[in-house]
């Protein structure tokens, strides 16, 4: 069920019954090098690739039980292989990865409403690169132009949509 290493399947993991892992339903579209994140209680899938790089993002809710269709959300302006993806105060960020060319893009997601919003870019186009949150804003570490991998490390602000950038970190 797949291409290449591409799938629709998913599984989830139970903690419960002794971590075990069992089949929920398939995703819409087969997927590799998407990002995945957690928002509300549901599992969020971004971007990826399978015959084609996926602009597309789908959400599964558990509590809807393991055969629930997977909901398809209003799709990010950019494919997206690998991108970063990353949940601040309730809202969905993906930035960088890659479609023809490493992205330095970023857009911001809005449950409630429903809608896409584009943010200024990152400093630099980003793939293999680490995200984290903290103190309620997005940093980004790292990762590969192109041309080499990187040292830089930028923060966003979410109010403003802007990036700062801040020292390198020693090593890439």
């Amino acid at each position: 069920e797949g291409v290449g290493h591409a799938l629709r399947s998913a599984e989830r993991l139970r903690p419960s019954e002794g971590l075990s892992w069992c089949a929920v339903a398939s995703m819409s579209v087969e997927r590799a090098h998407a990002a995945a994140v957690t928002l509300h209680g549901c599992l969020i899938i971004c971007g990826g690739v399978g015959c084609q790089t996926h602009s597309s993002i789908e959400r599964f809710d558990p509590a809807n039980g393991d055969s629930a269709a997977w909901e398809s959300l209003r799709p990010m302006s950019t494919p997206r292989v690998s991108p970063l993806a990353v949940v601040v105060q309730g809202r969905l960020y993906v930035c960088g990865g890659h479609d023809e060319v490493l992205l330095s893009s970023a857009e911001r997601y809005d449950p409630a409403a429903g809608t896409w919003e584009a943010l200024g870019p990152m400093s630099a186009r980003r793939g293999a690169a680490a995200a984290a949150v903290l103190g309620g804003h997005l940093y980004v570490c790292g990762g590969h132009d192109g041309a080499e991998f990187r040292r830089s490390v930028e923060r966003l602000d979410p109010a403003r949509g802007t990036w700062e950038l801040l020292p390198p970190m020693r090593s890439r």
